[in-house]
């Protein structure tokens, strides 16, 4: 009897240093007291939940979701592991997961802080309608709970209700927030602010294909102070540093490219077709009728997009105008396509569901680091492969704009490939982004800079392209003969 009454003792000191390690942000020394307490009383809830919650606060993430895996073998109806779990499932990619965690504790106990977390779990899952009433939900049981109202406030710009968001946003301003949730109020104020001045003048573009206001809206600086995402650009700058050094990996010269090389290009960015015989086949009296939806209009839309991006030569090296040309692709890349903004860039920061840790761009900040990486980055660089990978790499680690990124990125690559003397690139089913691309670009984020792995694949769709060229030009040689 003793003995348990000093164990108890004993866990409880450990517990109390821990919970004061903790609260002095002295992580290291709050997990050595919580894993004491867990070896004194293994038993105990409570020691697994705050050893995983100090582990998680410590970047340690899968070990605790061990520890957290612990707490729910021992008492699966709280609420708490799961919720917390969650969050360490989610911080390791594993978004499906951690969904299925942040439901559990919802299920077992409806708490704000639970809705919250659930409600932004549906975000990332692209449910939108019921991420909106978990937040709603919330904040009715805890009026005070702004990190709620807030990411209400950004769900309502992803869901295109500008006016409303604004309007909650305002109302936000004026409240003693918390600084995390004080800057975000304040970003998405900014970027709001580049939606209403932008809007008319993105309209133009998309309606008109008319850029002069936009270029004129895009000149104005007086709307920025200039300031660019150094945490976004941090992760960029090795790139840079590799390419101006590898300026002269080897690369495959162009041949003739056939004629209908932009709808060819554009049939392989979504893997519409893989082979000459594919495209061959493909039947251009359906695929050219106006109902064309899903992935073969957004396939069909790069034909566009190829054909503008060709006459751009040159004006990528002025950053306004690079801006401007992108937002142009990207207008031309989602016309007639439900849940694009065609021009603009992003209102609210996108994650990568994979790596939620890597960084992107913020919102309010992407037109001015963009055009910083155009000034101090990429005009440096001499045209080639090593600039095609760059440029390619570079927007898609900012990613600018909510969706489309990818498709835009690509038919940049293929255009420096081009004013360069090089082959455009062919992205195949064995080269694209869900076989060697999608395994390269992990390598070179770990690669401290290096390209490689992502050249590598270049090269090999340029040997792809040529060889499909080859093909489609004997193929037609023999119908001719034929």
């Amino acid at each position: 009897m003793r003995n348990q009454v000093t164990k108890e003792q004993d866990w409880l000191d450990s517990m109390k240093a821990g919970e004061q390690g903790f609260a002095e942000g002295r992580f290291t020394d709050a997990i050595k007291a919580f894993e004491s307490a867990t070896k004194i009383l293994p038993g105990r809830v409570e020691g697994w939940i705050n050893l995983g919650s100090a582990l998680l606060e410590a970047g340690r993430v899968e070990t605790a979701a061990t520890a957290l895996k612990n707490a729910i073998s021992i008492k699966p109806e709280l609420a708490l592991p799961h919720m917390l779990l969650g969050d360490a499932l989610r911080q390791l990619g594993l978004s499906a997961q951690a969904l299925a965690s942040y439901q559990r504790a919802v299920s077992l106990q409806r708490s704000p802080m639970g809705l919250n977390k659930l409600a932004c779990a549906l975000r990332i899952a692209r449910d939108m309608e019921q991420a909106e009433k978990l937040y709603q939900e919330a904040v009715r049981l805890e009026p005070g709970f702004t990190l709620a109202q807030v990411n209400l406030a950004t769900l309502n710009i992803e869901m295109e209700r500008f006016e409303e968001a604004a309007a909650q946003l305002s109302a936000l301003a004026k409240l003693p927030l918390p600084p995390a949730e004080r800057r975000e109020v304040k970003q998405s104020m900014l970027a709001l602010d580049a939606y209403f001045r932008l809007q008319e003048p993105i309209a133009s573009l998309a309606r008109d294909n008319n850029p002069a206001p936009l270029e004129t809206a895009l000149a104005d600086t007086s709307h920025g102070d200039g300031k660019v995402d150094e945490d976004a650009l941090e992760g960029i700058r090795p790139y840079f540093q590799y390419a101006h050094e590898r300026a002269d990996f080897p690369s495959i010269l162009a041949t003739r490219l056939p004629d209908d090389w932009p709808l060819i290009e554009s049939l392989f960015m979504r893997g519409i077709v893989n082979s000459v015989d594919d495209y061959l086949e493909v039947s251009f009296e359906e695929v050219f009728r106006g109902e064309a939806t899903g992935e073969l209009r957004e396939s069909l839309n790069m034909e566009a997009v190829i054909q503008a991006a060709r006459m751009a030569r040159g004006d990528l090296l002025d950053p306004l105008k690079a801006e401007l040309h992108l937002r142009q692709w990207h207008a031309l890349a989602c016309r007639g396509l439900a849940g694009f903004l065609p021009g603009h860039f992003k209102y609210t920061q996108n994650w990568v569901a994979a790596n939620p840790t890597s960084k992107r761009v913020e919102p309010a900040l992407a037109s001015s680091t963009l055009r910083h990486l155009i000034s101090d980055m990429y005009r440096h660089l001499e045209p080639g492969l090593a600039r095609a990978a760059f440029a390619w790499i570079a927007l898609g680690d900012l990613h600018p704009f909510s969706d489309g990124n990818g498709r835009v990125a690509r038919s940049w690559l293929n255009r420096e490939l081009e004013w360069a003397g090089l082959m455009p690139a062919l992205f195949g089913h064995e080269q694209g982004l869900k076989q060697a691309l999608a395994d390269a670009i992990p390598e070179v984020h770990a690669g401290a800079g290096d390209l490689s792995p992502v050249l590598d694949v270049i090269v090999k769709a340029q040997e792809f392209a040529a060889d499909f060229c080859d093909q489609l030009a004997k193929s037609q040689r023999a119908v001719i003969k034929n």
